[in-house]
């Protein structure tokens, strides 16, 4: 099940049929044999060249696009493996259902040594299954974001930014930009539970999040800019401040790249708890649960205006997340 010109034809004709019908109706898209979809027909791009090849992606694009606002439920019924184009396929739907025993889901760009096109990489970000499965989720509800092994998170994947080039990383970071502010203005409560090393774009992921507990004996909390010889994207510089207001230790945490124990983390104010490592999910559990409505004796509690408020209060960060470019000047003003 390649994407090509064939298929695509295909897919857009039954895809028609679904627009033009009466409701109540809904499209399921499934495949046969062992693949959901093994993504964009190699074979045919190196045939076809890369004018034919961005006229398929761009058919591609307009179909998913279809599939992505369609006026009623879309479901993909997953049969087997979905790679590439195949999972972005499977995201464009409102809903996903996998068989058990068989099938792998992947995005092999990296593998294959491809870059993601706008489009895909747009609609990943849009359908990042943990976060949208909290968004989507009916309340009560909260999200905590972990780690495993050494590290909450290393940061942004430097070894991918020297092998891609400066476009690719752009796109990269603007797509972190634009998950991160999700998270920022959730309309729940966000917990990080820090169980190592956050380090850059790792402790901005926990700096977006409501409340941060650290685990005590290991990791440091630490903005490696200075020491690597980078600048921070507006976003993330937005972002720091807004989430932290003591301006000597924004000063300290920026302009020196200290690393920051659980201790000292505690003690400036950077986390909100520290504990042992085996406490740390019990004691983020309590603190996201904490933030239910009913705990917090918000009667007339409303999301959507949850939501809000959380624009508000960090509007300055949720606008340079949202709309700024890695290439956005330092003294500009989203």
């Amino acid at each position: 099940n390649l994407f090509n010109p064939n298929l695509i034809s295909s897919l857009s004709t039954a895809i028609q049929k679904v627009e033009e019908a009466e409701h109540p109706k809904a499209l399921i898209i499934t495949g046969t044999g062992k693949f959901f979809s093994n993504g964009l027909d190699l074979s045919y791009m190196q045939e076809h060249g890369s004018e034919g090849t961005a006229i398929m992606i761009e058919s591609c694009w307009r179909l998913l696009a279809r599939i992505l606002v369609m006026d009623c439920r879309t479901v993909a019924a997953i049969n087997g493996h979905g790679f590439g184009a195949g999972l972005f396929l499977a995201l464009a739907c409102d809903y996903r259902i996998m068989r058990t025993r068989r099938g792998y889901l992947n995005f092999p760009e990296v593998n294959l040594g491809m870059q993601l096109a706008k489009g895909f990489a747009e609609l990943a970000n849009a359908k990042s299954p943990t976060v949208l499965c909290c968004e989507e989720a009916e309340h009560p509800k909260a999200l905590i974001i972990t780690g495993t092994g050494k590290f909450f998170s290393n940061g942004l994947d430097l070894s991918y930014m020297q092998q891609n080039g400066s476009n690719a990383t752009a796109k990269m970071i603007q797509s972190c930009n634009r998950l991160v502010a999700r998270i920022l203005v959730m309309d729940c409560r966000t917990v990080a539970a820090i169980n190592g090393h956050g380090f850059g774009a790792g402790l901005f992921l926990a700096l977006a999040c409501d409340y941060r507990i650290m685990r005590t004996r290991r990791g440091y909390l630490n903005f490696p800019e200075v020491n690597l010889g980078m600048t921070f994207a507006q976003g993330s510089a937005q972002l720091i401040k807004c989430k932290i207001t003591n301006s000597a230790l924004l000063r300290e945490s920026i302009l020196t790249g200290k690393r920051y124990s659980s201790g000292d983390a505690m003690a400036v104010g950077m986390i909100d708890e520290e504990c042992a490592m085996e406490d740390l999910s019990d004691r983020a559990i309590a603190w996201a649960v904490a933030g239910f409505p009913e705990n917090l004796n918000a009667e007339y509690f409303n999301p959507d205006n949850f939501k809000k408020i959380k624009i508000e209060l960090y509007v300055d960060a949720y606008r340079a997340l949202t709309l700024g470019k890695i290439n956005t000047l330092p003294e500009s003003r989203l």
